[in-house]
């Protein structure tokens, strides 16, 4: 019932609330957080020599009296359950002190109620403005996808109203906005680095400036692009801003964390209703195919939830998302196709897990700092000088795995012919035209299958992140671009030094496995369409993460 909640104890300090938290630490080890709310600052003190932080680090002090009512409205944000000690118990002094007596126990009982329903009226409040905006978002995708851009354009007032109030009520809608990976998506990753510039102080604090700084470092560079391509060349501003996709998407990054301190639980349930639900577009039979780039962190989320079950009661997740991801698995995920990327996503957050329960750090230490991107290299490395050695034997196309033999079969396949060979023409182009400076559009490429046919001028990505942000910017940006991302997504580390809630652990592992597989094996990471999503959840749980170590050093 307590695992992973959230219980105040009014009166904490008096002698229930210390048995009352003796017994549940004792008895229910696995709650989140016991807030103590007493007025008695010494009592408080000692309590605390009791309860040492560093020994039990669920438990919060907060000084407040029940006679306070705002007091208490404010001490109930994020509170799943209320357990009301505080009153005058000696009889003697109530005779004494009557109208005492009656403004704690009689006034203070009232506030306390009056404060609990005026949190369920604000929750209830809050339900409808976030399903009522979704409910919008979803009949909006009809112009996102097919209409012209005038329509578009005139959705951005409102779309960009709810990003610039920094509200999470709006990021449900907000990620269906950017699903599409259209102009709106494009200008929504614009407005966070306006976000990101205005609110540089507050993000401050985070510890990300190096990061933040690094990134505006290059921003001239990009709005002199921006200028050359929209009012020299007469590209266009849509097809301008496509160019700067990748960069821009870094910005999501920070505007999650922006987001961090409001988001509750009220927020999660639509968002993950969202990620399992909105692959079921490409499903419809419509007048074109439509590609959700979430199924790519639906699949490897639903994979780790179901499989992190077994590996302990520390990960494991409510009753609700468990269903929902076999549900997906079944509905969705199986009828698509278990795609090798998110599989391969999906493998690398069950290790992440595995390593952090069972405490191996050299291992975990491995995959959850950026050296895990030395361990890539050296793997496509390996790849790229093997293609010679690789002859497929089999026609992979509508190809079903059966047996370990088959899967084995499939993986070098994905490896060698359709990935390694990608690799070697993208670095080879990179190398031979001295492809160092960005030049304000991306080039095509070539490669020689491992056939031995070569295909020329190709437009499609090369299929790695690093690769892919060296062919649009150059190798010199491209690897910079590349290192910072290492550092972003490796930066949910956090999570499992601070946080003993089982869903963010799970969610935290496969936003970390999302980041290595598919920057590995693709790009979706940083298009447009995924980016504000992927990189913006990345943001919040590391928000969340970081604001615990605040408390924790306070």
């Amino acid at each position: 019932m307590l695992k992973n909640k959230t219980l105040l104890i009014t009166g904490g300090t008096g002698s229930l609330g210390k048995a009352l938290t003796e017994y549940i630490l004792k008895y229910h080890f696995d709650i989140k957080k016991i807030v103590i709310y007493s007025r008695d600052e010494q009592k408080q003190f000692l309590m605390a020599q009791e309860f040492p932080s560093d020994k039990y680090p669920q438990i919060r002090f907060l000084i407040g009296d029940v006679r306070d009512k705002e007091r208490l409205t404010r001490a109930f944000k994020d509170v799943d359950f209320v357990i009301h000690a505080a009153a005058m118990k000696h009889v003697h002094l109530a005779e004494y002190n009557p109208d005492e007596c009656i403004k704690t126990n009689v006034g203070g009982a009232q506030n306390v109620i009056h404060a609990i329903t005026d949190k369920n009226k604000l929750m209830s409040k809050q339900k409808k403005v976030i399903y009522l905006h979704l409910v919008i978002a979803i009949l909006c995708l009809p112009i996102h996808y097919y209409m012209g851009e005038v329509l578009k354009l005139a959705l951005l007032p409102y779309v960009l109203l709810m990003v610039f109030s920094k509200n999470p009520n709006f990021l449900p809608a907000l990620i269906i906005h950017t699903t599409p990976g259209n102009t709106v998506s494009l200008v929504i990753l614009l407005a966070c680095i306006w976000l990101t510039l205005i609110n540089y102080n507050k993000l401050k604090k985070y510890k990300i400036t190096s990061i933040l700084n690094s990134l505006l470092v290059l921003l001239p560079v990009f709005l002199y692009f921006l200028y050359d391509n929209v009012f020299i060349k007469n590209i266009g501003f849509s097809f301008s801003l496509q160019y700067l996709g990748f960069y821009l998407s870094f910005f999501a990054f920070f505007y999650g964390i922006l987001l961090a301190e409001k988001i509750n639980k009220n927020h999660w349930y639509p968002i993950l209703l969202i990620i399992f639900l909105m692959p079921i577009i490409m499903f419809i039979p419509l007048p074109q195919k439509i590609t959700i780039k979430l199924f790519w962190l639906a699949l490897p989320l639903a994979i780790t939830v179901l499989l992190a079950n077994f590996l302990g009661n520390k990960l494991k997740v409510k009753r609700n998302l468990k269903v929902w991801s076999i549900l997906f698995i079944i509905c969705i995920g199986i009828p698509h196709g278990l795609k090798f990327t998110p599989i391969l996503s999906a493998i690398i957050a069950i290790l992440i897990l595995l390593f952090y329960i069972k405490g191996y750090k050299v291992f975990f230490n491995a995959l959850t700092k950026p050296r895990i991107g030395v361990i890539v290299t050296i793997l496509i490395i390996l790849a790229i000088s093997n293609i010679s050695d690789y002859s497929p034997e089999e026609n992979f196309k509508d190809y079903k795995i059966v047996d370990l033999d088959s899967l084995i079969a499939y993986i070098k396949f994905k490896t060698f012919d359709d990935r390694a060979v990608l690799w070697k023409g993208g670095w080879d182009f990179l190398i031979n035209s001295s492809y160092v400076w960005p030049t304000g559009k991306v080039p095509s490429y070539s490669y020689i299958t491992s056939g031995g046919s070569e295909i020329d001028e190709i437009e499609f990505g090369i299929h790695n992140l690093g690769l892919e942000l060296m062919r649009n910017y150059g190798i010199i940006i491209g690897t910079y671009l590349s290192v910072i991302y290492l550092i972003i997504i490796t930066k949910l580390k956090i999570v499992f030094k601070t946080d003993t809630n089982s869903f963010l652990l799970v969610f935290s592992a496969t936003l970390i496995g999302l980041g290595i597989g598919v920057a590995t094996v693709g790009q979706a990471v940083l298009m447009p369409a995924f980016s504000f999503t992927f990189l913006g959840l990345i943001g919040i749980c590391f928000g969340i993460g970081q604001k615990k170590v605040f408390r924790h050093v306070r």
